[in-house]
């Protein structure tokens, strides 16, 4: 579902990505201050084409499936910017 139109964030590392899946030594991510407003949430699988939050809401919360992956979406760019570049290595 990733979309110019919108922006994806997880309230933690491993929701947005699988570390044992990762196949390089070294990793970056962002840690994003997010302003949610009126958040709508949903089952994640009914999320795939929604173009914005229904009237009233400010962003959707994509509640988990069987994955536990939940997902905070907010589609006007003022309501999110990167605070931190954070760079690590996972350690085997």
């Amino acid at each position: 579902m990733n979309s110019s139109k919108s922006a994806q964030y997880s309230k933690e590392a491993n929701d947005q990505n699988n570390l044992n899946n990762w196949k390089t030594e070294t990793y970056s991510m962002f840690l994003s201050r997010v302003c949610l407003g009126a958040i709508h949430s949903t089952p994640y699988k009914q999320l795939p084409g929604t173009v914005k939050p229904p009237d009233g809401h400010n962003s959707i919360n994509g509640i988990a499936d069987a994955t536990g992956h939940n997902e905070f979406i907010v589609y006007d760019g003022n309501q999110a910017y990167p605070e931190y570049l954070i760079e690590f290595a996972k350690v085997k």
